[in-house]
């Protein structure tokens, strides 16, 4: 509308990204979610040189309804197949590759460096914009609520031997208690103690596993 109001649009990359950044089988940012060409970016880069000054990238990797909506494998899915369409689950080796091609993309473009939001997986709130929750939850049961069970994250963890069938029924059972009755866990601090004595210790073995990925990322992504 101009520079005096501007509605930004969610999962938008304010320059044209180069498709050789990304590998073949990550998520790339649409035609749609991109502007036509660099001038915008020459510009500032040009500019800010001139003057001195140095120019960072701001890059939201996860929080992303753009490629949620169009890819829905690609989001947060919990226990009852719910997807977070604005949250990318970072185990999907595809929403990874994204990650790293953005990252890639970017630094090429000649910035000082990137500014990493959002690269880690989320809670319940602030999904989507005006989100309501009509009834009251513990920290523990917004956990579990959002507790990432996509097929990436599922094989994820049975890939060193677990089976995850059991976990998923035990999260499934104990958030139908909380929606149908009441949520025994108000008041209640979220801790791995407490999620072990509420869920089983299986959960600090799938939460561990995916921590390593996540860290993987942020150290590949650093390394860039």
């Amino acid at each position: 509308q101009g520079p005096q109001l501007e509605y930004l649009a969610d999962g938008f990359h304010y320059y044209k990204s180069e498709a050789g950044a990304y590998e073949k089988d990550a998520y790339k940012p649409a035609l749609t979610d991109q502007l036509p060409n660099n001038e915008l970016l020459d510009s500032v880069i040009k500019v800010a040189a001139a003057n001195d000054f140095k120019v960072n990238a701001w890059a939201v990797y996860m929080h992303n309804s753009a490629i949620g909506m169009a890819s829905p494998e690609a989001a947060v899915t919990n226990v009852f197949g719910n997807k977070f369409l604005s949250e990318l689950c970072p185990i999907n080796p595809a929403v990874r590759g994204y990650a790293k091609g953005l990252t890639k993309d970017l630094v090429s473009r000649g910035l000082n460096g990137v500014v990493a939001e959002s690269l880690h997986f989320h809670g319940a709130r602030h999904g989507e914009h005006h989100e309501r929750f009509f009834i009251e939850l513990s920290p523990i049961s917004e956990f579990l609520f959002s507790l990432c069970f996509c097929k990436s994250c599922v094989a994820n963890y049975q890939i060193t031997g677990n089976d995850a069938q059991p976990l998923i029924n035990k999260v499934t059972g104990l958030l139908n208690q909380v929606f149908q009755t009441q949520d025994p866990w108000l008041g209640k601090q979220l801790s791995k103690d407490l999620l072990a004595e509420v869920v089983g210790h299986g959960i600090l073995d799938y939460l561990n596993i995916r921590e390593g990925i996540v860290t993987g990322i942020y150290a590949r992504i650093s390394n860039i």
